[in-house]
């Protein structure tokens, strides 16, 4: 171990403190980060052992999270020095199907330190820069978000710093079932459930003249009936018969012919069954 080594080990362990870096334990320190005589608090320097950090990766400190956004040198292979930047806020997006919240920066008209130009969020511009991991690269143009009590629309992507993505975005139009109060845009899609189990209309294959039949829609799994809510409709091909639905699962026939046949049907969790009954004479 080099003479720099032993001091900087010496060092960060007086005076590191324990935080995540992506989820993982590492000790690190940190110094402030000025702008000629200012501090800038949502701006840190970071300092780590070398290749314990990349550019990219989420800093939980306390309560707080840090999103790295430079690596400002490499001292002699020895600690790594880096400048991190506060996250502003979680943007929702919605990633397979699902309101996702993804750590973000936001620029919004303060200045950046990579460039010096200003987006402004009164200009209907904003500038997002979030993590480069599988799950924030099905983000795409057109994808949507809410904040600042507006949709906002992202109309490019931009890959130039490793560990890292730059999300350009649009003021955007508010939908009729975006979630303004939650900040969630709408997208989700309410997929029709999967039928499960065994489904069957239970009652006579045929009815009577003058006779009042029951009808049950039954829902079996793991050979148990179990409670389940059918809607039914009866197509009476012009014979003179009184339907009734009696209940969730329940329907009532009453026929008053001595011949004919009617088709009945019931639907439940989107699976649907048909019945077909014969009307006969009273003998």
């Amino acid at each position: 171990m080099n003479t720099l080594d032993e001091r900087f080990t010496e060092y960060i362990g007086r005076n590191g403190e324990t935080v995540l870096v992506d989820g993982n334990s590492r000790t690190v320190f940190f110094m402030s980060f000025k702008e000629g005589i200012t501090i800038l608090n949502d701006y840190m320097y970071l300092f780590t052992q070398a290749g314990e950090v990349s550019t990219g990766v989420i800093i939980e400190r306390n309560d707080t999270k840090y999103l790295v956004t430079h690596q400002e040198g490499n001292i002699n292979g020895v600690y790594d020095k880096f400048l991190i930047r506060e996250i502003t806020k979680e943007l929702n997006f919605i990633i397979d199907n699902e309101a996702v919240a993804v750590p973000s920066i936001i620029y919004d008209g303060v200045q950046r330190v990579s460039d010096s130009s200003y987006l402004s969020v009164f200009e209907g511009k904003l500038e997002v820069m979030i993590c480069d991991t599988t799950q924030n690269q099905k983000i795409e143009a057109n994808d949507r978000f809410i904040t600042f009590g507006n949709a906002w629309k992202v109309i490019g992507i931009t890959k130039t710093d490793k560990g890292l993505i730059k999300l350009h975005c649009d003021k955007d139009l508010i939908a009729d079932d975006d979630d303004m109060e939650n900040e969630i845009p709408k997208g989700i899609i309410i997929e029709e459930p999967t039928p499960t189990g065994a489904y069957y209309i239970d009652g006579k294959a045929d009815i009577k003249c003058m006779s009042l039949e029951t009808f049950t829609g039954i829902k079996i799994e793991n050979d148990i009936i179990i409670p389940s809510v059918w809607a039914f409709t009866l197509e009476d091909n012009e014979n003179d018969v009184e339907f009734s639905i009696t209940g969730d699962d329940t329907c009532t026939i009453k026929s008053q012919e001595s011949s004919g046949n009617i088709v009945l049907t019931g639907v439940c969790d989107g699976e649907t069954i048909i019945k077909e009954i014969d009307l006969e004479g009273l003998w």
